[in-house]
């Protein structure tokens, strides 16, 4: 056996199949009958790409080539070939080409990956290429070569490996050979898809000593340490079996099932996507992700939450919720793994891992990123309490983050401008913030407060105020107590408004993505939204479109969306599609297509095209959550 090499980084990455076996199962491996035979099956680590390179070299009871190989390409995207063959008896499967990455979850472009499997072709034959059929390709050819029947060397090999793979404890597929399909929703299908996934996670950033690649999946040299680790004494080495261990936690479910679904859907392939989470145990609490209560949180006590099926130990719900279109924060309501309640935590709201989700029981959280460092006040085990949380960022640049604490008071965060953090004593909950400046209920007396950014200070609002917005960049809107709408630009002077707002206003919201003051309000006499630029000659001139109907509570706003919930948490939202009118173009901004929000959503806080909010049962939810979004989206239509 080889040195074992130094084991790295692990995350993400691969797939898997059947277990290559004949269909006359008993056969003896001696020499080749002179008969016509064919083989068929998948290549599998996740499915091979079109025009993968098949070559099938038949063989005597020796292992020895009898006549020239057959080559053939893969058939589709869903890893198919088929072969026919002058032969009958033992032969060698070599494939190479392009596959699905699990850890990724889609192909790489250039990155090949090549497995091997020994097989016994009859007159019309299943036989699987995948992972398991190349790990024990080497020690399978040993026992070949000693005499052992092809059929029960294989079914000893498959026994031992299973043994040597760090999952005692854990049901084993069930099935061998042409039972072995990669696609179905069997758990045989979800063994595999998970191994095959968990080996592609530990490729990631592995490679020789003094190899910093972090991103680069090095899948051969992590199958030659296992095939030849284990020819040589049955057994994984060491290095290489903590890996695999460590690389489960690391692995994304969610990423590999919806990519695989997506290849599926493309490639029009009738395939189903084997559920992962009969297999995965993510958290290795020692209950199989299907049966646990939390299932990227150890707590083999499952001990319940006080509200809700989920465990206590993945209890994150949240009692505040903000967005932008990159950033998302929120307060959890109860302690768990993911903080103590009171304890802020961050999203990116376009994360690929995860779909941009807030912390969710049963949403693998790769994408959960801090927007912070170690200094912040949001960060360690002190955190003070916190009761509602405000985050904005100048497009592309990393965010600033306020919080209100309990008890009064508020402090901020600046990840442009590392060092102390800012504390802000006359703000308290609710805050909103713009790039420019953070607004908050007034801490002492009536009103609104506000700061900028800078650190200077900013005109807010003197009087009873029944809601307010931070508008673009430096506008503020407020409800007052009469019911009207006022809203004054960054030097505190009165912005003119339509004459709807001059009484009758319930609510108001606006929005602060790209610094357009685009406000929109909820209209006390029936619950319809109006809404309204405080600046047309800033930049774009249309806000989104109001959500139609009436009965809404509250309003929040986008460059392109707007979104209105009733008291019941029912929604309605207006957005510009990409297929809008051409008279918009320029003055209006294209949002993705929606995936559907949560039934009911409450505290929705909204970026330029994405909104998050509170759901029905406590959680943060955001949308369009489609991990694989179009590209383009946010860019004017038309421009």
């Amino acid at each position: 056996m080889a040195a074992p090499r130094p084991l790295r980084a692990v995350a993400l990455a691969a797939l898997l199949a059947a277990c290559g076996a004949p269909s006359d199962t008993g056969s003896s491996g001696g020499d080749p009958a002179d008969t016509s035979g064919s083989a068929e099956g998948i290549i599998f680590k996740g499915p091979m790409a079109e025009g993968g390179r098949v070559s099938v070299q038949p063989l005597s009871g020796d292992l020895q080539p009898v006549g020239e190989p057959v080559d053939v390409e893969v058939a589709d995207d869903g890893g198919s070939y088929a072969v026919e063959l002058d032969h009958q008896g033992l032969v060698r499967i070599s494939a190479e080409g392009e596959a699905f990455n699990e850890a990724w979850g889609d192909r790489r472009d250039g990155e090949l990956v090549e497995l091997v499997a020994y097989g016994e072709v009859g007159e019309r034959t299943s036989l699987h290429v995948n992972l398991l059929t190349h790990l024990i390709a080497p020690a399978l050819e040993d026992r070949l070569l000693a005499g052992v029947p092809f059929t029960l060397a294989q079914d000893e090999l498959l026994a031992e490996l299973y043994d040597a793979l760090p999952y005692e404890g854990r049901p084993e597929p069930g099935a061998r050979g042409p039972e072995l399909n990669p696609f179905g929703e069997g758990f045989a299908q979800a063994w595999l898809f998970g191994f095959s996934g968990v080996v592609a996670e530990a490729s990631r950033g592995y490679g020789p000593p003094g190899s910093e690649s972090s991103e680069g999946f090095d899948l051969p040299a992590l199958l030659d340490e296992l095939s030849e680790g284990f020819a040589a004494d049955g057994a994984l080495p060491l290095e290489a079996y903590e890996v695999l261990r460590l690389a489960e936690p690391a692995f994304n479910p969610d990423l590999a099932m919806l990519g695989l679904q997506r290849l599926i859907d493309e490639s029009e392939l009738d395939a189903q996507v084997p559920d992962l989470h009969r297999f995965l145990d993510t958290d290795l609490d020692g209950l199989l992700n299907a049966d646990d209560n939390c299932r990227y949180a150890p707590n083999p006590d499952q001990a319940l939450a006080p509200e809700g099926p989920h465990g206590a130990a993945c209890d994150t719900r949240l009692s505040s919720i903000s967005a932008t279109d990159l950033w998302g924060c929120g307060v959890l309501a109860a302690g768990s793994a993911a903080g103590p309640a009171g304890g802020v935590v961050c999203w990116e709201v376009r994360g690929a891992e995860t779909g941009g989700s807030p912390p969710l029981p049963d949403v693998f959280p790769a994408a959960q990123r801090a927007p912070w460092g170690e200094e912040s006040p949001f960060a360690g085990a002190d955190a003070p309490v916190f009761t509602a949380v405000a985050v904005a960022s100048r497009g592309e640049a990393a965010p600033w983050v306020c919080a209100a604490l309990d008890g009064g008071g508020a402090v901020c965060w600046d990840a442009e401008a590392p060092g102390a953090p800012r504390p802000l004593p006359d703000l308290s909950a609710p805050l909103l913030l713009s790039a420019e400046r953070v607004c908050g209920a007034a801490s002492a007396g009536a009103g609104v407060a506000c700061a900028a950014r800078s650190g200077g200070e900013a005109p807010g609002f003197i009087g009873e105020a029944l809601d307010f917005a931070v508008v673009g960049d430096d506008h503020l809107c407020v409800v007052d107590a009469a019911g009207a709408l006022r809203c004054q630009d960054g030097t505190g002077a009165d912005v003119g408004l339509p004459a709807w707002a001059g009484s009758g206003v319930a609510a108001v919201g606006g929005n602060t993505a790209g610094g357009e003051p685009f406000a929109c309000a909820v209209l006390a006499s029936d619950g319809s939204v109006r809404c309204v630029d405080l600046d047309p000659a800033s930049g774009l001139a249309a806000p989104p479109p109001a959500p139609a109907g009436s009965g809404y509570a509250d309003v929040s706003v986008g460059l392109g969306t707007a979104c209105a919930w009733t008291e019941a948490g029912a929604l309605g939202c207006g957005r510009f599609a990409p297929d809008a009118p051409e008279v918009l173009a320029g003055e209006a901004v294209a949002c993705p297509e929606w995936s559907p929000p949560p039934d009911r959503a409450w505290k929705i806080s909204m970026g330029g095209c994405y909104a998050c909010g509170v759901d029905g049962a406590g959680f943060g939810a955001c949308w369009p959550d489609d991990w694989s979004r179009a590209r383009g989206e946010g860019e004017p239509i038309g421009g």
